[in-house]
């Protein structure tokens, strides 16, 4: 079993779910998790973490997450409770 240091610990990253380019979803997705999105969802999206939005992204649902990064294309309701970053790539 390996031994965890404090430096093991303050390095840790939470797991990211990703939906490639090639993936399209339609319906509604939900997770605890982040997610980030390089292909298509339609439909909505539910999330109690961290939701980016690639550029190759096409998105047409209402959202709802804690923090959002966008970069690629979003169309629907879009409700942040913490923080969103939009990049000049981004078409909302």
């Amino acid at each position: 079993m390996k031994n965890l240091t404090s430096s093991t610990v303050t390095n840790y990253t939470p797991p990211v779910g990703i939906i490639g380019k090639g993936i399209e979803i339609r319906g509604s997705l939900s997770g605890e998790e982040a997610l980030t999105v390089e292909g298509k969802i339609t439909g909505e999206i539910y999330l109690s973490n961290h939701l980016t939005i690639e550029e190759s992204a096409e998105i047409k649902a209402n959202i709802e997450v804690e923090e959002l990064t966008a970069h690629g294309t979003m169309e629907g309701k879009i409700q942040c409770s913490q923080i969103a970053k939009i990049s000049s790539t981004a078409i909302i």
